[in-house]
């Protein structure tokens, strides 16, 4: 973790994720984030790790009750008649069971189980939802879900939004987020008070944290369970979705 002594100004090395190895010991994250590893066509190891190394260090914060920062986001309303039981059939958790104001993280997925975007998925009203994807993913987001449509009665459009990611107390409505390591809450259209921190900041607490974000630790060809991402955005126990199969095999053997 952070170490939060106003005293001390001293960087240590990011650690991966809970019961997993040390950075140290891969360079960046614990192997199983390497985009592909060993695989013929991924990145090698060593260049990944020599790119990364102006992050893997985690200057100390100075502890604040609460710090704010802008989440660049990509969003995406699916709403209709059918848009749960569309993106039930479309996305990796079960977003069936969410009520109206509750959020969960999800995947979209080629049929061979590639990662196409991570998303989080806000569920406003029985029939209306607000997807929150990379900056990059809006559109590949948009084209794949209204390309496999068909006769599903579900509008598919982007949205303009603001996100505001503040770390510390949860803001009324706002949406729970894993990435960096400690209680954090994203809050759309609105301005939070706290003590503002860089991109670059942020971007430090998430790889100290550990998750993997899209277009820096994972690409389109990466599986859900190379970069850990199965335990906080697969449910096991609703129907299919594309890249359920792999999915399934590679967990249950």
């Amino acid at each position: 973790g952070l170490s939060t002594s106003p005293k001390s100004r001293k960087s240590h090395v990011a650690r991966s994720v809970s019961g997993t190895e040390p950075a140290c010991s891969t360079g960046h994250f614990s192997v199983r984030y390497w985009p592909g590893g060993r695989r013929a066509g991924s990145y090698p190891a060593a260049a990944t790790f020599f790119s990364a190394l102006p992050l893997n260090t985690v200057p100390t914060l100075i502890a604040v009750s609460t710090l704010t920062a802008k989440r660049p986001r990509a969003f995406v309303r699916v709403a209709g008649p059918d848009a749960a039981d569309y993106l039930q059939r479309m996305l990796s958790n079960d977003v069936e069971a969410l009520a109206p104001g509750e959020s969960c993280e999800a995947l979209l997925l080629t049929a061979k189980a590639r990662v196409i975007a991570p998303l989080l998925v806000l569920r406003r009203a029985a029939d209306d939802f607000l997807l929150l994807t990379e900056p990059e993913l809006g559109d590949r987001v948009r084209t794949e879900l209204v390309r496999m449509r068909l006769g599903a009665k579900a509008a598919v459009e982007p949205e303009e939004h603001s996100s505001t990611l503040v770390l510390g107390e949860r803001p009324r409505g706002a949406l729970p987020n894993a990435d960096y390591g400690r209680e954090a809450w994203e809050v759309l259209d609105a301005e939070v008070a706290g003590e503002p921190i860089s991109p670059e900041e942020l971007e430090r607490l998430r790889i100290g944290a550990g998750p993997p974000r899209f277009g820096a630790e994972i690409d389109d060809r990466v599986l859900p369970a190379e970069a850990g991402l199965t335990e906080r955005a697969v449910s096991f126990s609703k129907g299919c979705y594309p890249g359920q199969e792999p999915i399934a095999r590679q967990h249950y053997r």
